[in-house]
């Protein structure tokens, strides 16, 4: 390995779209030397909407609105404009670090490795048709999941003579127009993609096992729920409170909004055994009759299908699986890490292998479903794996990690059937998440402190929404700006909807002025 030196400051980041992105800037604000390689010709990921589908990228519909709100999904020190709608649709100096059609094929710990550490990076150009190595000190992922659809085994599927397809390659509901679907899965894909078919197709059946708990994105006052959901004073009361209160408590709220039950959706598990489905449009989508809700399939015939319970066939024109991902890191050299079947994440903090000498210099970057925005914790998880790899901090032992690991394991598997879908365990609960990896790095706020030394901001921390840019009042790359940020929150909230104002017709009265709206 040549260029020891150089290459103990490089990280070598897979992947462009929003987890690159945040992980080259937090290398560059530490002074590492980074490489970003992204196997398309633009950066996104996930989010860039292409009429097609590509084998091996992540991939979404043209109608995607993002589950979580501006302000909570905004990185720590980069806010998204006031103007800009508070739920936003899909459509730099950063980009300068990319390597745009380039392919990362294996990685694997270089030959000195077990001495000294450092990362061997084969990588394709795509454009150029050339495969050569670097060497990096340590290695990022940032790929995402999204790419490497699951199916489940139907018996009589092959017999379809419709359209087969999953959810990763939707992208318009007009070459669904009058046609009868049947979309299978109960996630937040399927219940989208259920709901886009409707208004144009013909009907639209949707197939679950064990249902679930729907969540609008606007609740009471028309603020924005995630930002309602994730303060520290709530996830304080729900800590404290026994489990079966506040699941009641959780469902009485969400049957407020429309009986699950009577709508035929209800889980068999409680809500905070599920992750939220958040969606607007199915309550009025089911009682309209656009779309209808059935139990799991039993079987596929030539021309539809047969649901549990029933004896006669339902006809379809397509199937669209909405039925997850598999975990699947190809260029992964076998000896680091296998994904069993069941997804089970055997990593520390869903991003360290425990079990790797110099594990501080690998780390997967997304790899988790948290129950808040997702780019926050994104940027929280480059911001300690950067100071980890300076050596600023520390991980703790194997065994420590090893002995972490198999708690949460048992945890969410006490809680789930072992065969369950991979969401449940990559979930996270966003406030203590974040809170566990900013304390490390020392960048969690002061709470107690700030009680007696700011009182304005302590408030609009413990019953505000829990913002990321309060991650930014202490520790590595403090934002001077991060308390104006705060407590000017609910300003930007608003900010959304000053485009339009009532008109307001003054009329004059014996010189007092009075208002007509």
């Amino acid at each position: 390995m040549k260029n020891g030196a150089n290459v103990s400051k490089s990280v070598c980041v897979i992947g462009c779209g929003p987890s690159g992105l945040t992980a080259i800037k937090q290398c560059l604000d530490e002074h590492l030397n980074v490489t970003c390689f992204e196997k398309s010709d633009n950066f996104g990921g996930l989010w860039r909407y292409r009429d097609e589908c590509i084998e091996g990228l992540g991939s979404v519909m043209k109608s995607t609105i993002l589950n979580t709100s501006k302000e909570m999904t905004a990185f720590s020190d980069f806010l998204i404009p006031d103007n800009y709608p508070n739920y936003l649709h899909h459509s730099l100096l950063l980009l300068s670090f990319v390597k745009f059609n380039h392919e990362v094929l294996h990685v694997k710990p270089s030959d000195v490795f077990e001495k000294s550490g450092g990362w061997q990076v084969t990588i394709k150009s795509i454009t150029e048709n050339k495969i050569f190595t670097q060497y990096f000190g340590g290695v990022l992922i940032c790929n995402g999941h999204h790419f490497s659809p699951s199916y489940p085994i139907i018996k009589g599927l092959k017999e379809f003579k419709g359209e087969v397809m999953h959810t990763h390659a939707y992208k318009k509901p007009i070459v669904f127009e009058d046609k009868t679907i049947v979309v299978i899965g109960f996630g937040n894909s399927a219940v989208d993609v259920a709901s886009d078919l409707a208004p144009l197709s013909k009907k639209v059946f949707l197939s679950t096992r064990s249902g679930g708990w729907i969540q609008t994105r606007i609740v009471t006052g028309g603020y924005p729920f995630d930002g309602d959901y994730n303060t520290r004073i709530k996830r304080y009361f729900l800590s404290m409170l026994p489990n079966n209160f506040t699941s009641k408590y959780g469902q009485w709220k969400a049957n407020r909004r429309f009986d699950h039950e009577m709508y035929g959706v209800k889980s068999n598990r409680h809500i905070f055994l599920r992750q939220f489905i958040v969606n607007d449009l199915l309550p009025v989508n089911l009682a309209s009759g656009r779309i209808v809700m059935k139990p799991d399939i039993e079987r596929v015939t030539n021309d539809g299908v047969i649901f549990k319970g029933d004896v006669a066939v339902t006809k379809c024109d397509a199937i669209i699986f909405a039925t997850g991902y598999n975990l699947s890191f190809p260029f992964l050299d076998e000896s680091l890490i296998t994904f069993h079947k069941g997804n089970k994440i055997h990593l520390y903090l869903n991003m360290f292998i425990p079990t790797l000498q110099f594990s501080n210099t690998l780390a997967f970057i997304g790899l988790l479903q948290p129950s808040g925005s997702f780019l926050p914790v994104i940027e929280m998880q480059c911001r300690y794996f950067v100071q980890l790899f300076k050596g600023n901090c520390e991980l703790p032992s194997s065994k420590k990690m090893l002995r972490e690991i198999e708690k949460d394991v048992r945890r969410i598997y006490s809680e789930i059937e072992a065969d369950s879908e991979v969401r449940h365990a990559l979930r996270k609960e966003f406030i203590p998440y974040m809170d566990s990896l900013a304390s490390k790095i020392n960048a969690k706020p002061n709470l107690i402190a700030l009680f007696f030394t700011d009182i304005k901001l302590w408030h609009k921390l413990m019953f505000g929404p829990c913002v990321s840019c309060q991650y930014r009042l202490t520790g590595p790359n403090r934002w001077n700006e991060a308390r104006n940020a705060i407590v000017n929150t609910d300003r930007r909230i608003r900010s959304a909807f000053s485009s339009w104002k009532p008109t307001v017709n003054k009329i004059i009265q014996n010189n007092n002025v009075t208002s007509n709206k």
